[in-house]
């Protein structure tokens, strides 16, 4: 949801686009698993061609399912993340992360600044942390933290529930949450602003 909307909006800002998809790709975008050494080194040898930047949209997000599957997780959120981050700044290509409010425990009164502390209390929050630790003293990363993605293509918890009920469906949600929910158009929009700065 996030990867189509950036690509559109660089497309309409003129920019040359190399999409790519973890997971076997259609044909306008490129196979690459950030978590995968020999993509790393597919980069790195200019199999993409020549970039100027790269915004990293990849990521494990099944919150719930990463406390069985916390390696995976950590594959694609943290260990994968390292990898690019690495090979980012030996290239010198700006690179623009997207993280997590996970990253928080959620206990603070108060709205979360970029300085807040951290500690995540789930399986994901701790991948995405790590991911984010990789790139701390990398001078050419960007780390963007968002939560409650929603807008007009692929899945989003509004779609979700706008479906069960027309369905007829009970619902049931939780009622202990708070959260920023953030327009993913608008997000893609800011994300492609970092990286023209």
């Amino acid at each position: 949801m996030l990867g189509s909307a950036v690509v559109e909006d660089l497309e309409n800002r003129g920019h040359t686009v190399v999409a790519t998809s973890r997971s076997e790709a259609p044909e306008s975008l490129a196979t690459f698993d950030i978590s995968n050494p020999m993509d790393i080194a597919r980069l790195a040898a200019g199999e993409f061609g020549e970039l100027d930047g790269v915004i990293n949209c990849a990521a494990y997000t099944a919150v719930d399912k990463a406390e069985s599957e916390e390696q995976a997780a950590t594959d694609a959120n943290g260990i994968g993340v390292s990898y690019l981050g690495a090979i980012c700044m030996e290239m010198r290509l700006d690179l623009i992360h997207v993280s997590t409010d996970f990253v928080f425990d959620g206990r603070a009164e108060e709205p979360y600044t970029e300085d807040s502390p951290t500690n995540p209390l789930s399986a994901y929050g701790r991948s995405k942390l790590y991911g984010e630790r990789a790139l701390m003293a990398n001078p050419y990363a960007r780390v963007v933290r968002t939560a409650w993605l929603f807008g007009p293509k692929g899945r989003c918890f509004p779609r979700t529930m706008v479906e069960a009920y027309r369905a007829g469906k009970s619902l049931r949600v939780v009622a202990d949450q708070r959260g920023n929910p953030t327009y993913v158009p608008d997000l893609a929009c800011v994300l492609v602003d970092l990286l023209e700065k």
